[in-house]
């Protein structure tokens, strides 16, 4: 994007914090910054300003260091885009003003979603861009190991959360025993699908989530896992199942599973309380009485299938007459089924106004999530309906 941008004449700054961002740019014009923590705010506030900066396109907003920053840019006025990976998945970015999620400025009026969508053509949500995992994969090991082999050089780096050669290798040994485990949830899954009775979806996030920790009251997973099975216990009709899936990207240190048999056994949930690892989570919709999520993309997914949503965090999605607003406990009970002409209308403004289209791990992909990028910028579509059909963008 940055390339792509000073073609197009703009004069563009990359400010490297650690060593794994000195290696993935490439495009110049960069600056190291060694400095403390304690002296970010005086060195970015004093960057911006000499500099006449007048956008800062970030990569999430919740990172320590980018927090400050946004802080230092509204101060002076400069607008903030921030992407991440798509409400929409596979194969969509967000790209928005402000931040995600419970940041966003995606409306959470029904009339104004409704608007914004008779202004936005519809897509199909059929992956376009094949993702690269094998790439993904290494990418993801390199900037830990590259922050960790040269930390000497930045030695002042601290990062809230920070990806490390530990989460990294205990995300792989989960990914390792989920291949292994595969047909014994198979298993598990058709048998849900096949016997009498409801069941409900409790899919897991990963523990290091920013979306837990900045758009949600909880501590981490355990407290939500424990609230929901208890809230289910003493709520569902005695004939419902609840599944809890496991984050495929968790790291094998934390122990779900264990905790699950733990409250199956204080709760007396024998044959109603299920935890999975792995398995096809499309299938496990399909049949699934409704979803309960802190603010997963999982959310959208069951939405899609016009499935009941309770939202126990904040969510882009979060809006009456699309999720259940009543309580956790009257959630299990309650007829409560997404308005489909809202749930259309909403898919069709998000994908048009806070998405680019393609990935961040597909050279295709990536080539034209850049292009829509460049475009959206210099014609003042950030959050705006775009027509990518009809621009010709990817050819």
């Amino acid at each position: 994007m940055s390339k792509a941008l000073a073609k197009s004449g703009h004069n563009v700054w990359k400010l490297n914090l650690c060593p794994g961002d000195v290696f993935f740019w490439k495009a110049g014009n960069s600056i190291n910054y060694k400095g403390s923590l304690e002296k970010w705010e005086s060195f970015i506030s004093e960057f911006l300003f000499q500099n006449k900066i007048d956008l800062i396109i970030l990569y999430g907003e919740q990172r320590t260091y980018h927090k400050i920053a946004i802080s230092c840019a509204y101060k002076l006025k400069i607008p903030i885009i921030v992407s991440e990976f798509g409400y929409i998945r596979p194969d969509w970015l967000i790209f928005e003003f402000n931040g995600i999620s419970g940041s966003s400025l995606f409306p959470r009026n029904p009339e104004e979603i409704h608007l914004l969508a008779h202004n936005s053509p519809d897509y199909s949500l059929n992956p376009v861009y094949k993702i690269n995992g094998l790439y993904w994969s290494v990418c993801e090991l390199i900037y830990p190991l590259l922050n960790w082999i040269f930390s000497f050089s930045f030695p002042n780096f601290r990062m809230k959360l920070n990806p490390n050669l530990r989460l990294y290798i205990g995300t792989n040994l989960h990914i390792i025993k989920t291949f292994f485990a595969r047909g014994k949830v198979k298993k598990i899954i058709d048998r849900l699908l096949l016997e009498k009775g409801e069941y409900f979806v409790f899919p897991l996030q990963v523990e290091d989530d920013f979306q837990i920790s900045a758009y949600s009251s909880y501590s981490g997973m355990s407290q939500a896992i424990r609230e929901v099975v208890e809230s289910f216990a003493k709520y569902a009709y005695k004939d419902a199942k609840l599944i809890v899936k496991l984050h495929p990207l968790e790291s094998i240190a934390y122990n779900w599973e264990k905790l699950c048999k733990n409250l199956c056994v204080q709760y007396n949930l024998k044959d109603r309380l299920f935890c999975i690892d792995g398995g096809s989570l499309e299938k496990l919709l399909k049949g699934a009485a409704g979803v309960v999520t802190i603010n997963s993309t999982v959310g959208i997914k069951a939405l899609i299938e016009c499935l009941p949503v309770k939202v126990l965090g904040q969510a882009v999605y979060d809006i009456s007459g699309l999720t259940f607003k009543g309580t956790l406990e009257d959630f299990w009970v309650d007829n409560f089924k997404p308005d489909k002409k809202l749930r259309d209308n909403f898919i069709r403004a998000l994908a048009s106004c806070v998405h680019l289209r393609g990935s961040y791990y597909s050279k295709e992909g990536l080539a034209a999530a850049v292009k829509e990028a460049v475009y959206r910028i210099e014609n003042n579509l950030i959050n705006k309906p775009l027509d990518r059909n009809s621009l010709n963008l990817y050819e």
